[in-house]
């Protein structure tokens, strides 16, 4: 092989090579993208929520304080399951941790964060899904 032939042979690897990383560029990373969180699941969460806030309202948050801690847990570990769930870990996380304190129980901390983070993953995962 010639010298000329392996600069031609260099050239169309740095090209390949350059196209490649363009085009992985564009596309998106699986880290990056968003997942929606699902409406049966979303659903079946809220309706727990609900009960679990109905109960702290009208015990004054007291029996339902504790009620309300098993309905966080089954809260947490449902969505740390799910895709979309643990993107929203963080922000159901602090509508649990709301609702754990005793005397803020009495504020449906879980059920807005748990829609709060319903309406963000939809939100998201269509602005993704345009780009």
């Amino acid at each position: 092989m010639n010298e000329d032939e392996i600069k031609l042979q260099l050239e169309q690897k740095r090209t390949e090579d350059r196209e490649r990383l363009e085009a992985e560029q564009t596309e998106p990373n699986i880290s990056e993208k968003t997942h929606r969180m699902g409406t049966v699941f979303f659903a079946i969460m809220l309706l727990l929520c609900l009960v679990a806030d109905g109960i702290d309202i009208f015990t004054g948050g007291t029996i339902g304080w504790v009620i309300g801690l098993f309905v966080d847990a089954i809260l947490l570990i449902s969505t740390g399951i799910t895709k979309a769930g643990r993107q929203r870990f963080k922000t159901i996380l602090i509508g649990v941790a709301g609702d754990s304190i005793p005397l803020l129980a009495f504020f449906p901390f879980r059920s807005g964060f748990l829609i709060w983070a319903f309406i963000k993953s939809r939100r998201e995962a269509t602005q993704s899904t345009a780009k």
